[in-house]
């Protein structure tokens, strides 16, 4: 794949470094333009503060592309890895050093994974040897993925044997990815989330996800009404409240539709946490469905029904990575219930109220503090 040798651009952007890695990843052989570990190290080397790394590449280098998201990972500020088109082979490993929850893939992009290759010139034990160093360099790509995903290593591998791509919901599913952009809700030019430490993890996450409009025309600091923070707020809790599909749960149904997919095997992965032995072309292979469809969100009876069924499964081959996926769906779900009714106090983490006063005034000192 030919990408225009843009190598690596960086450029601040508000209090928001942006690194756009647009290129084929590594020099030397086919890659012999493309963006090194080194070149890249060295222009993120005088980088603070949060970082956001927009991906559109082809892969390249396995190496020079480990090494690149290495140096993305030790960044000391918040990282957020955004796929904008393609992030396929070791590029697709480069977006996994995002951040908890900060790993977005834009509305159409792709990802592709795959087992690694190379050349090799020599007699059969050369070969031989090639082989097997092929074979462990695709093993620690699989558990690069695992870690991420909470899935098994031996499933990664599998997948890369097949030469699997994920449209943008199928890699959120997959647990490539952790949310689709596109969102419209933006914060000002100037906020400084780091200036108040009361705000509950959760809505700070999500705040910190979304973009920074652009610098107001006119001089002072930028000014954000309570009303204004309000929907911010109450957006980005509707958001976490709509990740959880609230209608009754029926299993059968979530089955049925597997069945008479075209992949039935991709489809029973997506919306299953289970794994047993077998084709996973079946239902036999899978266990503990809580989505009806891949890219649905997870539905929270279901959820609860699968966490519930996890020590009475029999032949689950995975149970604690299982148990761990679902637990994670629970815990980002929260306690439900639909968001703001329009009258008392919507609750968020830590017994937060978005009604609280105290809340609003630290956001508008933050936007004082960030305009001096």
């Amino acid at each position: 794949m030919n990408v225009y040798p843009l190598k690596c651009r960086i450029r601040a952007e508000a209090a928001v470094t942006r690194v756009d890695v647009y290129d084929d990843i590594g020099e030397g052989g086919w890659f012999s333009d493309g963006l090194t570990a080194k070149s890249f190290a060295a222009q993120l080397a005088g980088v603070k503060g949060a970082l956001e790394v927009h991906i559109n590449s082809g892969g390249g280098d396995v190496f020079d592309g480990i090494a690149i998201g290495n140096a993305i990972r030790g960044h000391t500020g918040p990282v957020t890895t955004v796929t904008d088109g393609i992030a396929a082979s070791i590029a697709s490993v480069i977006a996994q050093a995002g951040g908890d929850g900060k790993r977005i893939i834009e509305p159409g992009a792709m990802m592709m994974i795959h087992d690694a290759f190379g050349l090799c010139q020599g007699d059969a034990a050369d070969m031989g040897k090639m082989a097997q160093r092929l074979g462990d360099v695709s093993d620690n790509i699989a558990g690069i993925y695992a870690a991420r995903s909470g899935q098994p290593a031996d499933e990664w591998r599998a997948a890369m044997l097949r030469e699997t791509w994920y449209t943008a919901e199928e890699a959120v599913a997959a647990g490539l990815a952790d949310r689709v952009g596109g969102g419209k809700a933006v914060l000002p030019d100037g906020l400084d989330l780091a200036a108040y430490t009361s705000l509950p993890g959760r809505i700070a996450a999500a705040l910190r996800s979304l973009p920074v409009a652009a610098a107001p025309a006119a001089g002072g600091p930028a000014q954000l009404t309570e009303a204004q923070i309000r929907a911010v707020v109450r957006d980005e809790i509707h958001v976490a409240n709509a990740a959880a599909d609230e209608s009754s749960w029926d299993a059968s149904r979530a089955w049925s539709a597997g069945a008479a997919s075209d992949d039935p095997a991709a489809f029973y992965n997506a919306i299953c946490a289970g794994k047993n032995a077998g084709d996973p072309a079946t239902q036999a292979a899978h266990a503990l469905p809580h989505h009806y469809h891949p890219g649905d969100p997870p539905n929270r009876h279901g959820v609860s029904a699968a966490l519930g069924r996890i020590g009475s499964t029999q032949g689950l081959t995975n149970e604690s990575a299982a148990r761990s996926h679902l637990e994670g769906h629970e815990s980002a779900m929260g306690s439900g219930g639909g968001g703001d009714s329009g009258g008392g106090s919507n609750q968020a983490d830590g017994g937060f109220a978005e009604e609280d006063p105290g809340f609003f005034e630290s956001i508008r000192k933050a936007l004082k503090g960030a305009a001096r």
